[in-house]
């Protein structure tokens, strides 16, 4: 498993420089662009991941584990890549939420964008963007999930 994720890794560093995963809008902000969104379809991912996942439900979603309570989940809609996630595991739900709240906080600033409190989750939102950036926290089996969802709206 720290093989598949290190390869992941690798991967995600070589995109991001590579392929432009950040896009400047007209506003000089920075915001998130994930460059597959609308573009990858489920097969090209499954192509693009030498492991096999550890969920799958067939043309809607694949999740890879890694060790550490560690996934990365990828969502389709008509066969087409409209969101990833990453989800974090923690032992204590004080933990989770600190962290959850470090990320929106970071991400806060390093965007200047106001996140958006609801319920159950925290998300940012641009008008001039068509991804939004979701942050949730979970627990199952006392285990809490942090979640960091990209999606197309």
């Amino acid at each position: 498993m720290k093989k598949h994720f290190f390869y992941f890794l690798i991967t995600f560093l070589f995109l991001a420089t590579h392929n432009n995963l950040f896009a400047q809008n007209g506003d000089n902000m920075k915001v998130p662009h994930a460059y597959y969104l609308g573009k990858k379809t489920y097969q090209d991912i499954l192509n693009l991941n030498s492991g096999e996942p550890c969920q799958i439900v067939k043309g809607e979603s694949l999740h890879y584990c890694f060790d550490g309570g560690f996934q990365i989940g990828y969502f389709f809609k008509n066969n087409i890549l409209t969101g990833f996630a990453f989800y974090e595991a923690f032992l204590t739900k004080k933990e989770a939420e600190a962290d959850m709240q470090k990320q929106v906080s970071e991400f806060s600033k390093k965007y200047s964008i106001t996140p958006q409190y609801e319920k159950d989750y925290v998300f940012f939102a641009t008008p001039s963007n068509p991804i939004d950036i979701i942050y949730s926290l979970s627990e199952s089996d006392n285990i809490y999930l942090v979640m960091v969802l990209s999606i197309l709206e």
